[in-house]
């Protein structure tokens, strides 16, 4: 008898906010509250962020083309 596939694990609404939060811990997004609603929450790329995503890029394209390729 085939077997049946599994179902897929849904996400908890929670997870955006755990994966927020570790962001936060590095300092790559700051949140706030929304002024309208305190169920909703902001969330902003900080200067930071584009540091890393800067520093990423550049050890991925020295990967892509290493120097005397």
């Amino acid at each position: 008898m085939p077997r049946r596939p599994r179902p897929r694990r849904v996400v908890g609404h929670s997870h955006p906010k755990v994966s927020l939060a570790r962001l936060e811990e590095f300092g790559l997004v700051a949140r706030a509250e929304a002024p309208h609603d305190r169920r909703v929450e902001k969330a902003e790329l900080t200067p930071e962020r584009r540091r890393f995503s800067d520093g990423v890029q550049a050890l991925i394209d020295a990967r892509e083309n290493p120097p005397g390729a």
